[in-house]
């Protein structure tokens, strides 16, 4: 008796549908972007105005009695500029 091989299947791959869905995952995501953006720079600014709000509470000269250090303020405020910027950009038509 003689042996053959079991013949090997490949299981076809449905690219298009891969493709459809990744296309699907894009455009829902390109559409969310840019409210996204803007949501992101609203709570940016109120952190920050929170953060800077100084009545009653803080001495301006003591640093320690800040609601927030200076480096989350000069986080913040960075963040804040480089979130407009690519807002701006984005929405440059």
């Amino acid at each position: 008796m003689e042996y053959k091989p079991t013949p090997k299947f490949q299981a076809h791959v449905d690219t298009s549908l891969e493709s459809k869905v990744a296309k699907e995952i894009q455009q829902s995501f390109a559409q969310r972007y840019p409210g996204s953006i803007e949501h992101c720079l609203r709570l940016l600014t109120e952190r920050l105005q929170l953060g800077l709000d100084k009545r009653g509470i803080s001495d301006l000269t003591d640093v320690g009695s800040w609601k927030i250090s200076p480096q989350d303020l000069l986080a913040l405020s960075q963040s804040l500029e480089l979130l407009d910027q690519i807002h701006r950009r984005n929405t440059k038509e």
